[in-house]
């Protein structure tokens, strides 16, 4: 079956923009605001600063998809779903050499999470020694909560943060790289069909994106109360905060250098 290309658009938004944005209110809310700036109502002005960012996301996703209030009068509720199958994660998180027992399965997260040794090392957060079996058992039984504020391993290089300089490998890990990679089909020499990055005319590796592989990747191996959301918000936070410009652009030089 033909992936309906309103679909593949929203795809492409939620990667690209904001994971995170609460669809139908953000139309509801766009087309009202529209409406008004447009019989001059209201301006951009008297916007506050939280209804002035859900604007400009709503008209980039008009950007994005320049058919949506076409479909949204003709269609379902339905024209806007849109999902993330990371399964082949599964296959990068056990180094060459070493075995995966359980095996993990791509299907299910019933062993993944804090109960399995590999995925549990992967998301353990910084500053926790995941080889202490007394930490592993907290993890696992709850008595230490993981909330979206912690940093997993899994986002730096070599799955290792040094304390001395937080940024060292930060969002540089094998497993980053090899999703940005799946998801855009960035660098691919097999693709018999234009890849994302083509489709939708992506040129560069951005913050949205890093943010969204990032929170995809906890949320496809985690099956542990971790909220997502805060995560997200928080990564989106810090790269966009300009007193870490610097170590900001040094990231994004080294994913699209």
């Amino acid at each position: 079956m033909r992936t309906d290309p309103l679909t593949k658009a929203g795809r492409h938004f939620m990667r690209t923009v904001w994971a995170f944005c609460q669809v139908r209110g953000l139309l509801e809310e766009g087309i009202a605001c529209s409406m008004q700036i447009k019989a001059r109502l209201i301006t951009l002005d008297i916007l506050s600063p939280k209804q002035k960012r859900e604007y400009e996301i709503y008209q980039r996703m008009m950007y994005a998809m320049p058919k949506l209030e076409e479909r949204l009068c003709l269609g379902s509720d339905d024209d806007l779903g849109h999902t993330a199958d990371l399964g082949v994660v599964v296959d990068w998180l056990v180094p060459s050499g070493a075995s995966a027992t359980p095996q993990l399965s791509r299907h299910s997260k019933a062993n993944h999470g804090f109960y399995h040794y590999w995925t549990g090392k992967l998301l353990c957060p910084v500053g926790l020694d995941w080889e202490d079996p007394k930490i592993q058992e907290e993890l696992r039984s709850g008595t230490t909560i993981v909330s979206g504020e912690y940093w997993p391993a899994f986002i730096y290089k070599d799955y290792t943060c040094d304390e001395n300089n937080i940024w060292k490998g930060l969002f540089q890990s094998d497993i980053l790289v090899k999703v940005v990679c799946t998801i855009v089909s960035l660098g691919s020499q097999k693709a018999t069909k234009s890849c994302n990055a083509v489709i939708h005319n992506m040129t560069s590796v951005t913050i949205p994106l890093l943010a969204y592989i990032a929170t995809q990747v906890m949320f496809s191996q985690n099956d542990v109360a971790t909220d997502s959301e805060t995560f997200y918000n928080l990564i989106i936070s810090l790269l966009n905060n300009p007193d870490e410009k610097n170590d900001v652009d040094a990231l994004l030089n080294w994913w699209n250098g």
